[in-house]
């Protein structure tokens, strides 16, 4: 009830932790430009519990391009902090160009 008084009064959107889970990748970024960084990781499980992983990582990727920039800096930072080539995760090799491998 105060989330939607607060809402309706400021304009700003509270999060509930897990409410991202059934979103798309864009409605996820944008939501996660209201957490703390600290709290994106448990937000971002609850997303990919029932996707996937190489399939979470394109279709975020997918969207990069077509979202705000903040929304662009928060998928860029998860992909490479979640996904990065130090772990071998999905995400590794995604920035090489795909004509010229590099």
């Amino acid at each position: 009830m105060a989330r939607q008084i607060i809402a309706e009064t400021t304009g700003q959107d509270i999060p509930v932790m897990g409410s991202l889970a059934g979103a798309d990748a864009a409605t996820l970024l944008h939501g996660l430009r209201s957490y703390p960084e600290s709290e994106r990781g448990e937000e971002l499980a609850g997303w990919l519990k029932d996707r996937d992983e190489r399939a979470a990582v394109d279709e975020i990727a997918s969207v990069l391009a077509a979202v705000s920039p903040l929304s662009r800096a928060v998928g860029v930072e998860l992909l490479s902090a979640a996904f990065g080539e130090e772990d071998g995760g999905p995400w590794t090799g995604c920035w090489r160009s795909p004509s010229s491998g590099r």
